[in-house]
C-alpha cells in the first residue's frame, strides 16, 4: 500500500466547532445491513468490531449487472437479497445456495432491496416504456419469491414516473410504511415549490399513504398560469471539471437521479419523534436542493402525513447530489458532483461545514463514531475528529485507488471500499489496507457488511456480474 497526498484538502472554517459534536455523536447502526446505505440513516455503518477475510468464501455469477443497486441482508435469516438488470431478484442462504429467485420479465431491478420485519422484501422495478422514458413499479415479494404485490408509481398526466434511488422501510406498532423518491410524479402544480417530483409513501398493502412534491423543477409562470419547463440549468461551479486521472467516473458509470432517503426516528425537536421520524433527501432536477420533512402516521387529515419543515438550495443549478445520511444529533451529510461533501446542522438550521474532496462525491460518507470516510472518485478521505479539532496525525488523509463509483460499507474498525480493480479494507487507523480480490472490477455496487462479520459486494464486467460472500460461514 502507498499513502499519498493530493494537495491540501480544504476545510472551510467553523470545523473546529462542528468536530467537538462530532466526537460525541454516535451513528445509527443495528446488527444487521437490511436496505441501501446499510440503515434507516443511511449511514453505511454497522456497530460492531469486524475482521473481514481477504478471500471469498463463496461466489455466484448472476444474470446481469446490479449498476447502483446491490445486496441486502435479512438480520434474522442470513438470507441474502440482491436484484439484477436482467430482472431478476435473487436469494441466497448464507452458505451460498440460492434459496429461491423471482423473474419480473423485461425489466431491470436497480436499487438495493429493503427488508420487512416479516422478511418480506420490497424492490423497486423498472421497464422501458419507449426509447426514452421508463415506468418504475414498487413490488413486494415473499421470503419465498412469490409475489405479494406490484403497483406502479404514481404517474403525472398519465406520463411514466421512475426512481433510480433506493425504497427505505420505518415500521411503527407492527405496521411499515414504504418511502420512495420519485420523479414525473406530481400532477399538483397549483402551489410552490413548482416540482415534478416527490417524496411519496406507500403503506404496506402498497396504497399510496402519503406524498409531498420535493425540489425545484426549474418552470416559469407565464400570464394566464400556464406552466412551461426550461430545459438544463446553469452548471455548477465545477460540476463538470476532470480529475488528475481524467473526466469524473460519473460520465461513464451514471449518477442515480433520484437520492435514497435518510430516515431518523429518535427524538430532534422540531423535526422528529419515535412516532413520527423525519425524513431527508436531495434533489438535483436542474436546482439542487436539501429538503427535510416529517412523517406522522396518525395525522388527521392526508396532507398532514407528510410536512416540509425545512429545505436548503445545497448548490448552484445543474451540480448532482448523493443520497444523504443523518446522525442522531441532527447532522445531515451527503457529497456532490463539484467535489464538496456538505453538512448541515439542523439544531441551528445551518451550514455547518464543507469539506473539498477534489473530486465527485457520488455516495454519502460512511459515519463510524470514530471517523467519517468519504469516498472520491480516485481518493479515500478519513476525517477523524478529536476534543480539539482534527488531530495532527490523522487530518483528511486521501488514499489512492484505481477510482471508485460504488459506496461504501463501515464497521467500528473497518470500512470496505469497493474499486475499478479490487475491493480495499481500510482500518480506522489508518496503519493497514488489505487487498481482497486483486483484478476483480468493483463498478457501482453498494456493499452490504453485517454485524457478524459477513462482507457481500458485487464485482462487475460488461459481461457478468459476480455476488461474493466474505467471512464466517
Amino acid at each position: 500500500m502507498r499513502a499519498l497526498w493530493r494537495g491540501t484538502r480544504r476545510v472551510s472554517t467553523g470545523w473546529g466547532a462542528f468536530v467537538l459534536g462530532l466526537a460525541l455523536a454516535v451513528p445509527a447502526g443495528a446488527g444487521g445491513w437490511d436496505q441501501a446505505y446499510g440503515n434507516l440513516s443511511n449511514t453505511s455503518f454497522v456497530n460492531a468490531a469486524t475482521n473481514v477475510p481477504v478471500v471469498a468464501n463463496w461466489a455466484y455469477q448472476l444474470d446481469g449487472e446490479v449498476g447502483t443497486g446491490g445486496p441486502a441482508v435479512d438480520p434474522v435469516s442470513g438470507t441474502i437479497y440482491v436484484g439484477t438488470g436482467g430482472g431478476t431478484l435473487w436469494a441466497f442462504r448464507p452458505d451460498g445456495n440460492v434459496h429461491c429467485k423471482r423473474l419480473f420479465k423485461e425489466t431491470t431491478l436497480s436499487s438495493v432491496p429493503a427488508l420487512f420485519p416479516n422478511g418480506d422484501v420490497a424492490v423497486l422495478v423498472t421497464r422501458a416504456v419507449d426509447a426514452t422514458h421508463d415506468q418504475t413499479s414498487l413490488a413486494r415479494v415473499a421470503p419465498n419469491c412469490d409475489l405479494v404485490w406490484e403497483v406502479d408509481l404514481p404517474t403525472m398526466f398519465r406520463n411514466p414516473s421512475a426512481s433510480s434511488g433506493s425504497p427505505k422501510i420505518w415500521t411503527l406498532d407492527g405496521q411499515s410504511f414504504l418511502f420512495v423518491h420519485v420523479r414525473f410524479s406530481n400532477w399538483d402544480l397549483s402551489l410552490p415549490p413548482y416540482s415534478f417530483h416527490e417524496l411519496i409513501v406507500f403503506d404496506e398493502a402498497g396504497q399510496v399513504f402519503a406524498r409531498h412534491p420535493v425540489g425545484e423543477q426549474c418552470i416559469n409562470l407565464h400570464g394566464g398560469g400556464w406552466l412551461t419547463h426550461k430545459e438544463g440549468g446553469r452548471k455548477g461551479s465545477g460540476d463538470l471539471a476532470p480529475t488528475a486521472s481524467g473526466p469524473p467516473l460519473f460520465e461513464t458509470y451514471g449518477w442515480p437521479t433520484e437520492s435514497t432517503p435518510a430516515i431518523l426516528d429518535t427524538p430532534l425537536h422540531g423535526f422528529a419523534t419515535p412516532r413520527a421520524p423525519m425524513v431527508a433527501l436531495t434533489d438535483h432536477h436542474c436546482r439542487s436542493r436539501l429538503e427535510i420533512l416529517q412523517f406522522d402516521p396518525v395525522a388527521a387529515t392526508v396532507p398532514g402525513r407528510l410536512v416540509k419543515r425545512w429545505g436548503d438550495r445545497a448548490e448552484a443549478d445543474g451540480v448532482k447530489l448523493s443520497s444523504p445520511a443523518v446522525t442522531p444529533e441532527g447532522l445531515v451529510v451527503f457529497g456532490a458532483s463539484c467535489h464538496r461533501v456538505r453538512i448541515y446542522d439542523l439544531v441551528g438550521l445551518t451550514l455547518k461545514a464543507t469539506y473539498d474532496a477534489g473530486e465527485p462525491v457520488m455516495h454519502p460518507p460512511a459515519l463510524a463514531p470514530d471517523a467519517w470516510i468519504v469516498n472520491s472518485d480516485h481518493a479515500v478521505h478519513f476525517l477523524k475528529p478529536g476534543t480539539k479539532g482534527l488531530l495532527p496525525t490523522a487530518r483528511p488523509q486521501p488514499y489512492p485507488t484505481a477510482g471508485s463509483a460504488a459506496g461504501l460499507a463501515a464497521s467500528a474498525n473497518e470500512v470496505v471500499v469497493p474499486n475499478l480493480d479490487e475491493l480495499g479494507i481500510f482500518e480506522h487507523t489508518l496503519q493497514s489496507l488489505a487487498h481482497a480480490l486483486t483484478q476483480q472490477e468493483f463498478h457501482t455496487a453498494k456493499p452490504a457488511l453485517t454485524a457478524e462479520g459477513r462482507l457481500y459486494a458485487v464485482s462487475q464486467t460488461n459481461e457478468k456480474s459476480i455476488l461474493f460472500a466474505f467471512g464466517p460461514p
